[in-house]
């Protein structure tokens, strides 16, 4: 093939080129055209035997390579950041933070009976409100961007007869897993 059929080959198809560089496949998401995206984006998936919602929203129409790239890696790494993210979780209730008042909360408004269902009331080693965090399972995250940065929200929950509770304990990172704040939301 001459060097001239060529060049017009690769010109009547700009389409499926343009295509072929703006597209990637995104965990869980599927095939992504990073060039044309909508505002958001969800997906329910199963992590770890539980049922998890994933969202993901973008401010503009389109994202650079290099974003793309750190969203796959994001995504890829939800299991390692949710395992940080406990670690921050025990910290936040040993500094009787907002983990504290979120554990402290349950064992004000629900009964020594319904507690029971979720903590054993008759261990010694480890304080009831230890044994409640313990039972926080990441029920959402959400990834959104604004102005090329990434804000990211896990939002842990526990399970109260088979539903899980209203109650939300948020960790609030960035993109890399750098943990900005947890709060306790409803």
């Amino acid at each position: 093939m001459t060097i001239i059929k060529k060049l017009y080959s690769y010109l009547s198809s700009p389409k499926d080129s343009v295509k072929q560089i703006a597209s990637t496949e995104l965990p869980y998401f599927g095939e992504l055209n990073y060039t044309q995206l909508d505002e958001h984006y969800s997906k329910e998936i199963e992590l770890d035997s539980f049922r998890l919602n994933l969202y993901l929203g973008f401010k503009g129409k389109s994202v650079n390579r290099e974003e793309i790239e750190s969203i796959k890696q994001f995504f890829k790494c939800i299991s390692v950041f949710d395992i940080q993210n406990r670690v921050e979780i025990n910290n936040d209730l040993n500094n009787k933070g907002e983990a504290k008042e979120y554990a402290d909360f349950y064992f004000d408004e629900l009964e020594e009976e319904e507690l029971c269902k979720i903590i054993d009331y008759h261990n010694l080693n480890e304080s009831k409100e230890q044994q409640l965090i313990n039972k926080l399972r990441l029920v959402s995250t959400g990834l959104y961007s604004d102005d090329n940065q990434y804000d990211v929200v896990f939002e842990y929950s526990i399970e109260i007869d088979g539903v899980m509770s209203n109650q939300i304990l948020v960790v609030y990172t960035d993109i890399n897993g750098n943990i900005d704040h947890i709060s306790w939301e409803s």
